[in-house]
């Protein structure tokens, strides 16, 4: 494949590439190199794509290195689907837009240099044969005897670059000038079949037989390429906004939940509260501040005056002392993050299997946990069992009787530090 120089120009001043990460932007980057040297054989244009499904692209793309789990690439694959970096088309190849056009440029850009070279060939030997025409109607004496003798003999001599029809219109175009400047010396002379004139015999010019010749190739036009409409990439702020508006929407409905106050219902006080508070600590700070202000009985009290989340999240007076009871009062503060971010916060075995995030994590109860952890036991294999378990929570997949867990090097190497042996 050509080189791709457009992806850099192209990518510099992309406003999809503020809203990226650096593993985004790797991803996105080994896509391309991806599709860019790959070709697929059912199309006439050779347009680049992967007939695969995202979770086996994400797998390509790490198999060279197991640095990554394949649910991080398969995440940013995701996020660059909806982006509009990479696009679908109708039968099923994942590639991406821009690319295709720099190919069906290169091709087209290709055809035409083929077109122009062949046409070229043609009105030059259409030139030449003029001039020749030219200087024989000139200079008939010197160069026209000449010129029939090695056209009639020998046409493709005369024009190596020429096509075997031009050779023999140059030999009836030079004749027919020649025989037409003999005819006015003859007038002007007095000459007559016996006068000063001269003339030339009609040359011989060999006639090739229709089947011999070759014909000349024709471009057969190729399909156009259809591509799956999309809704183009949104602009940067517009995804920020949108991106915002949902982390506060999870704020609030983490403080109905684990408050009580599930009627709750968001008002614009509110709303500019958790804004402010996301943009300065981030959504996990925001959500331990709340968990570890539903610690404090002092807040409970009073009703909602104490404990409304435009109080809680009011300032970094607030929010700073609630982080702090969160870590202070760890054991009943943890279980109250949502199971995704619980998952990430644990810092020890004995507090991943206390504080319910495994239960939670995998969709059973305390009751079917227990079971399952007994059955281990039973078998003689209870590390095994609480291994399996604690590596499909980190997974966020749902235990499968039977099922066989294989554990990748970095969730062994999170059990470890979980231990305290890393």
């Amino acid at each position: 494949m050509e080189g791709y120089t457009w992806w850099v120009a192209d990518w510099l001043g992309s406003k999809v590439r503020p809203l990226l990460t650096f593993f985004d932007a790797g991803v996105y980057r080994e896509f391309i190199d991806l599709i860019m040297t790959s070709k697929q054989p059912g199309y006439a244009v050779i347009v680049p794509g992967i007939a695969l499904d995202l979770e086996e692209i994400a797998a390509l793309l790490n198999t060279l290195s197991r640095q990554v789990q394949n649910s991080d690439v398969l995440a940013s694959l995701a996020k660059l689907g909806k982006l509009g970096c990479i696009v679908r088309t109708n039968d099923g190849f994942w590639t991406n837009e821009r690319a295709i056009q720099e190919v069906v440029r290169i091709r087209h850009n290709q055809e035409v240099n083929a077109n122009n070279g062949r046409a070229g060939g043609k009105e030059k030997a259409r030139r030449r044969a003029l001039a020749m025409m030219a200087n024989a109607t000139e200079n008939p004496g010197d160069l026209c005897s000449e010129i029939l003798a090695a056209a009639t003999e020998n046409p493709g001599d005369r024009l190596p670059n020429a096509s075997q029809k031009a050779s023999e219109t140059l030999a009836s175009y030079a004749y027919a000038s020649a025989s037409a400047y003999s005819t006015s010396q003859k007038a002007n002379t007095g000459g007559g079949t016996g006068g000063a004139g001269w003339a030339l015999p009609a040359p011989a010019v060999p006639v090739v037989a229709e089947e011999e010749k070759e014909p000349e190739p024709e471009l057969a036009a190729p399909p156009p390429l259809v591509l799956v409409p999309h809704t183009p990439p949104e602009p940067a702020l517009k995804a920020k906004a949108r991106d915002e508006k949902a982390a506060i929407a999870r704020v609030f409905d983490h403080w109905r939940e684990i408050y009580g106050h599930l009627d709750a219902t968001m008002s614009p006080k509110r709303e500019q509260k958790i804004r402010d508070r996301l943009r300065s600590y981030g959504e996990l700070r925001c959500m331990k501040a709340l968990a570890g202000y539903r610690t404090d009985e002092w807040r409970m009290g009073d009703g909602m005056k104490r404990h409304d989340v435009s109080c809680l999240l009011r300032d970094a007076e607030h929010v700073e002392p609630g982080i702090e009871l969160f870590e202070q009062n760890r054991a009943q503060a943890l279980p109250l993050l949502p199971p995704d971010l619980a998952i990430e916060e644990v810092q020890t075995a004995e507090e991943l299997f206390s504080c319910g995030v495994v239960e939670r994590r995998l969709g059973i109860t305390q009751q079917e946990f227990t079971r399952l952890l007994n059955e281990g036991t039973m078998q003689g294999k209870p590390k095994e069992r609480a291994r399996d378990l604690a590596i499909l929570a980190k997974r966020g997949q749902p235990y499968k009787e039977g099922a066989v867990v294989i554990p990748s090097p970095e969730e062994l190497l999170w059990l470890d530090k979980l231990r305290g042996k890393a």
